[in-house]
């Protein structure tokens, strides 16, 4: 799914901090969760507190992904072990993205990439044509 630098994804999953933007998730791809690129995934009392509430769908990410859960270090903590597997589901739910160049932005209806200087100007969220057909059906109703 093609995502602009500045555009927030349609949908996020409740793991995820719902403002995360292309920036965060190009800094994600490039540099993974550990770098600081996303820093709730590691820092202990976030993850701990994102896992207790929201475990069972990361892991379940994860599996659909892998097909079954990497295994932790032997020695690791409880806090250790969410910032494992949440940082792992993070990295593998921004890896489903192409970050576009600047000035560029993805139509969240078709995927078109458009430049953000063509964008329609409701908040270049839609390319020229998908903006204009949704007023057309508004116009109609």
């Amino acid at each position: 799914m093609n995502i602009g630098r500045d555009q927030t994804p349609a949908e996020v999953p409740a793991w995820i901090e719902q403002d995360i933007d292309g920036n965060q998730i190009a800094n994600i791809q490039q540099g993974g969760c550990e770098s600081g690129a996303y820093m709730p995934a590691v820092t202990y009392y976030k993850a701990l507190e994102t896992m207790s509430e929201h475990g069972d769908e990361v892991l379940q990410h994860i599996q659909d992904c892998y097909g079954e859960l990497p295994k932790p270090r032997d020695d690791e903590s409880w806090a250790g072990m969410a910032v494992h597997y949440l940082s792992i589901s993070v990295e593998l739910w921004a890896g489903g993205f192409e970050v576009l160049e600047d000035g560029e932005a993805a139509c969240l209806t078709c995927e078109d990439t458009f430049t953000t200087s063509e964008a329609y100007v409701r908040g270049d969220e839609f390319c020229q044509d998908c903006a204009i057909g949704d007023d057309a059906k508004e116009a109609q109703s």
